[in-house]
């Protein structure tokens, strides 16, 4: 890894962790959605970041897109998974 990758990454945890020792582990978020939502890399590498920090609030674009949907499918067939 070139020198200025490393030292860029170090200056990252760094700051990260200020952030973690001053607010907690939950002041810490994500937000993803189109395109690196859907490269199960990113998912992956994402996810085992937030699992070692702690949090509790990791965000996807599925929570704006698909939520209004599965509300109206339940009202409406009575199931979230139903809708024509």
């Amino acid at each position: 890894m070139h020198t200025v990758c490393r030292i860029c990454l170090a200056g990252c945890g760094v700051e990260v962790t200020k952030i973690v020792a001053t607010g907690g582990p939950d002041a810490i978020a994500s937000y993803w959605g189109n395109p690196a939502g859907n490269g199960s890399s990113n998912v992956m590498f994402m996810n085992g970041f937030l699992d070692a920090v702690g949090t509790h609030n990791p965000y996807y674009v599925g929570s704006v897109d698909q939520n209004a949907m599965h509300v109206v499918a339940t009202a409406m067939y009575g199931s979230m998974h139903l809708r024509r």
